[in-house]
């Protein structure tokens, strides 16, 4: 169905909701746009009333499983990074679950290596690898620019490339300004539902003091939103953002 008329937008769908994204900090921004990306890859958007539980109030509503481990309290909890984080119980438990489960898998390539052991089929990027913490910065450091490259080559991985170069102080601005997640919002929905939204109809519906119009939104706003999504981006600017807390 072709959407041209602000009137036949879906119910779920408000505006004023995303006034909330101004409020944010910069961790909850950011996850904002990891769950949503996230729900795109795994097909989870596609599920019957995504839009209304998830989307409808604007900001993406956060539930945490429960952990079925029991931890001490006062253990000792090292440092990690959205690149970098030592093992957990938790994930050797889904890594336990992977092994048993192997010959179960449609994709034969999730353990295609004897020494590659992922528990994420959805982000084939991620392997666990043992560092020696003992040895020499410059050693581990020296040592990791040569294997990454190789493992890379050896399992088929090519890098993105930057999609978006400014800072994510400005980026954040800009994702305001430009209503770029209500905007990513609809897209996700136009895929969803096969309906198709004119630009006529975002122009109004997402700028309605004229902010903005169709020829920005194709030009310039459409593919910021779409580099903006992608996993280079959030991955430079979670970095970003992590760098902000030390």
């Amino acid at each position: 169905m072709r959407i041209s008329k602000k009137s036949d937008l879906p119910k779920w769908f408000n505006l004023e909701n995303y006034k909330k994204f101004s409020d944010l900090d910069d961790d909850m921004f950011i996850t904002q746009i990891i769950v949503r990306r996230n729900d795109e890859v795994t097909d989870v958007y596609k599920s019957d009333r995504y839009f209304e539980d998830k989307l409808s109030s604007g900001i993406y509503p956060l539930n945490y499983p429960e952990c079925k481990h029991e931890f001490i309290s006062d253990a000792k909890r090292l440092s990690s990074s959205r690149i970098f984080s030592p093992i957990s119980l938790l994930s050797l438990g889904d890594i336990n679950d992977g092994v048993e489960n192997i010959n179960e898998s449609n994709d034969k390539n999730i353990y295609d290596s004897v020494d590659l052991i992922s528990p994420y089929p959805f982000f084939y990027g991620d392997i666990h690898c043992a560092i020696r913490l003992d040895a020499q910065d410059d050693l581990i450091i020296n040592d990791l620019k040569k294997l990454l490259p190789e493992w890379r080559r050896q399992l088929g991985i090519e890098l993105e490339s930057e999609k978006i170069k400014n800072s994510w102080d400005i980026v954040r601005g800009k994702i305001i300004s430009y209503q770029a997640m209500a905007l990513r919002d609809l897209l996700m929905w136009q895929k969803a539902s096969g309906n198709q939204i004119t630009n006529g109809v975002l122009t109004v519906a997402l700028y309605p003091e004229g902010d903005f119009d169709a020829t920005n939104i194709v030009q310039t706003i459409k593919p910021f939103v779409e580099n903006l999504f992608t996993d280079s981006s959030i991955e430079k600017f979670d970095a970003e953002i992590s760098s902000k807390r030390k």
